[in-house]
């Protein structure tokens, strides 16, 4: 019986390795350029005249809820946090090198063209969470996910 020879398996297996090697190449490209057009088309749509976006949000493992948001052409009171259909209740908003409480008697106005950052802790069970940001002219919502 004869096996096949070090140089045909040597390059089976790198014919092979190279595919795998592309298979995850081009998943993981098409996955990082999904989430970059849906963060321009977000930012688009703020500059074009929106109000406000949620641009990303996520669960930190220290159990903190972060949210990355910016406001368009007018500035934009923030008015409330939802997550999970509950009211939040003690937040706090980021902008500018200001700082300032979002509670449930607040409201945060954040100017035009600005980016800001919310912070919220969360249940430390929580695997994701549904974000939802009422302003003085509309809401946004987005879901968040736990990362580390």
């Amino acid at each position: 019986m004869r096996g096949v020879s070090e140089y045909v398996a040597t390059l089976i297996i790198t014919l092979v390795t190279l595919a795998a090697g592309a298979a995850i190449f081009i998943y993981s490209y098409n996955v990082v350029d999904s989430y970059y057009n849906a963060l321009i088309r977000t930012s688009e749509e703020v500059y074009g005249g929106s109000s406000a976006a949620i641009l990303a949000s996520y669960i930190t493992s220290s159990r903190d809820l972060v949210i990355i948001a910016s406001t368009g052409s007018k500035p934009v009171t923030v008015m409330a946090v939802y997550i999970n259909e509950s009211l939040a209740t003690a937040c706090t908003l980021f902008y500018n090198k200001t700082s300032a409480s979002l509670s449930s008697s607040s409201a945060v106005t954040v100017p035009y063209y600005t980016a800001f950052v919310i912070r919220c802790g969360v249940s430390p069970s929580a695997r994701y969470a549904y974000v939802k940001l009422v302003f003085d002219s509309g809401e946004a919502v987005a879901k968040a996910s736990r990362v580390g």
